[in-house]
């Protein structure tokens, strides 16, 4: 009596057990087992009714998900290193699709294609033109420079204006 007890104290086991004594005893009646059944299927409508809802919520949140994913690596393209347009990011993201590759993986084999000889690790250099006027350069020919003088303090400077300038830093994935 006891083992029987503890089985149906089991929100989950209690049911189960009653089934297979059931299944055993296909004769006996059982009156928890036919309040179950009737329970289960007077909600079975409205349980039917609310999986659904949650499927629909489900693929409507991964939608989503994958729409913002989307954006994230087209604002990703349309900043250094690779800087591309809006028609540059669909050929980019068409051998995204035809090679199985990740957006920056097509985008360094889209500026390849295109000559721009971008490397491996999708590092541009700054064309002459596009560099600051503050240039650590022109510091290497002055001997009389802070960068000589007091290393620490201006390499500490120097990072806080790169900073300021580029932002948070992000790895590439």
């Amino acid at each position: 009596m006891r083992v029987y007890n503890d089985f149906m104290a089991d929100p989950e086991i209690g049911p189960e057990f009653l089934k297979l004594y059931q299944r055993k005893y296909p004769k006996a009646r059982v009156p928890e087992l036919e309040t179950l059944r009737q329970v289960e299927k007077k909600f079975e409508p409205e349980i039917d009714a609310t999986k659904k809802e949650l499927s629909a919520l489900k693929e409507e949140m991964m939608a989503e998900r994958v729409r913002r994913k989307i954006d994230e690596e087209r604002d990703r393209l349309r900043a250094p290193p690779f800087g591309l347009s809006d028609s540059e990011i669909e050929a980019v993201e068409k051998i995204a699709a035809e090679e199985g590759v990740s957006y920056t993986s097509a985008a360094q084999l889209y500026s390849y294609r295109a000559g721009g000889g971008m490397s491996p690790s999708g590092f541009v250099p700054r064309p002459r033109a596009e560099r600051p006027e503050e240039d650590w350069r022109k510091e290497l020919k002055n001997p009389d420079s802070p960068l000589f003088k007091d290393t620490d303090n201006y390499l500490a400077e120097r990072r806080q204006k790169i900073l300021k300038e580029i932002g948070p830093l992000r790895v590439n994935q």
